[in-house]
């Protein structure tokens, strides 16, 4: 839910717009979640809905430490060793861990990494490239 939106909790209290409080908490996101004042926190917004924005720097570029593996979410369109680019954001999304990815198009392979942010150095490897959000 965006910050904004018309919500309505029943809550007594709570607000009737969405929100995203300083004292909402991912700790206490099971109770938090249900207030008006949390539903447009990161953590209230379901996985699916969750869409990020990713960059790279050009195909063949890849980071040179490729960084701790994250699962590919076995729900999620796809898989590690055949998936579309898309598919392959789109895994990345729903899995909180997951912060950035290496894809190869011309074999279909995804690998999610925890790592966050814009790699501090790049290598060449041939059809691999490194996104991250």
């Amino acid at each position: 839910m965006e910050a904004g939106e018309f919500c309505s909790s029943g809550l007594p209290h709570d607000s009737d717009t969405a929100a995203c409080a300083s004292w909402c908490s991912a700790q206490e996101a099971y109770h938090h979640c249900g207030f008006c004042k949390c539903r447009a926190c990161l953590m209230c917004i379901p996985p699916e809905e969750k869409t990020h924005v990713y960059a790279n720097a050009g195909p063949s570029s890849v980071a040179c430490r490729p960084g701790t593996d994250v699962a590919y979410p076995q729900d999620a369109a796809g898989s590690d060793s055949d998936a579309s680019l898309e598919d392959c954001k789109i895994a990345c999304d729903t899995v909180d861990a997951c912060m950035s990815f290496f894809y190869s198009t011309s074999q279909r392979k995804c690998s999610l990494k925890a790592e966050k942010g814009e790699p501090d150095r790049f290598c060449t490897k041939p059809e691999w490239t490194t996104y991250w959000r």
